[in-house]
């Protein structure tokens, strides 16, 4: 039997990102594939193969370079540790009011 594979590996199989894979699903350039037992997309082989072709040189793939600066602030984002386990996320005024979306301080800053 085949192995399964999920949005996210097809995706990286074919050199996208998974969000560039839904958009296809939704706008129906790849068709849907089969879903799980928990309600998510499988491809088998031959559906993941469909859309590296159509990533790799279909009308709908459409590949532009990043300019270099941009791939230096990526490069330099992915280096720092995002976990701040250890930092103390309540000074100044940051623990006066609950909300639950607020970013904690060592991210903006």
């Amino acid at each position: 039997m085949d192995r399964s594979l999920s949005t996210a590996e097809v995706a990286a199989l074919a050199g996208i990102h998974r969000d560039t894979l839904l958009r296809w699903l939704r706008q129906g350039t790849v068709p849907e594939p089969r879903r799980d037992g928990r309600g998510w997309r499988v491809f088998s082989a031959r559906e993941a193969a469909a859309v590296t072709a159509i990533a790799g040189g279909g009308e709908h793939a459409i590949v532009e370079a990043k300019p270099r600066d941009e791939e230096a602030a990526i490069s330099r984002l992915n280096g720092i540790n995002w976990n701040f386990a250890a930092a103390n996320t309540e000074y100044l005024t940051h623990n006066l009011h609950p909300y639950p979306a607020k970013f904690i301080p060592q991210i903006p800053n």
